[in-house]
């Protein structure tokens, strides 16, 4: 499952002790209106709806739009995005497509593609524009998963995020 990798910055999500929950990668938030974890929130009203009716359910994704130097066509009215990119059912992480099905209200990183694992045609998708509604820029990479969520016992989870060489070679 390749899907677009967002340049923005890590979020996650969970309705818990009957209270919203909002979070960076390492970090729970303190709730904050210049904080761009809780402003993706507001922004995204199918967010907290999905969270209060799934509370066994952590929501990660990308905030995205006025975070780094890749707007994707959000503008300062709107500050920041939140694109979903994986869903952690207790401490299970779903399949690509039962997450999406379980999650179908919330918004989502686009899709590249499902196909079967060939090297030369992820490498190839990783280029290219971004498949962000409003984004007039490139891709920053894309993100490959298994079809069948698995870990491995040396690497643990297998995920790939593959950066685009135009995307490294920007700066």
């Amino acid at each position: 499952w390749l899907s677009e990798k967002i340049h923005g910055s890590s979020g996650r999500y969970l309705w818990q002790d009957g209270r919203m929950h909002c979070g960076s990668h390492s970090n729970w938030k303190k709730d904050d209106p210049k904080s761009i974890w809780w402003m993706a929130l507001r922004n995204t009203p199918s967010l907290e709806e999905f969270c209060k009716h799934n509370t066994d359910v952590t929501v990660y994704g990308e905030v995205y739009g006025m975070v780094k130097d890749f707007k994707y066509g959000v503008g300062n009215s709107l500050g920041v995005q939140f694109a979903t990119f994986d869903l952690l059912q207790g401490s299970t992480w779903l399949d690509p497509q039962e997450a999406r099905e379980l999650g179908s209200a919330l918004p989502w990183v686009p899709t590249v593609g499902i196909i079967s694992f060939n090297l030369e045609y992820i490498l190839s998708m990783a280029e290219g524009n971004s498949r962000v509604p409003g984004a007039a820029h490139m891709r920053e990479g894309i993100v490959v998963s298994p079809i069948k969520e698995r870990s491995h016992p040396e690497i643990g989870r297998v995920k790939l995020k593959l950066v685009s060489n135009t995307f490294l070679e920007r700066l």
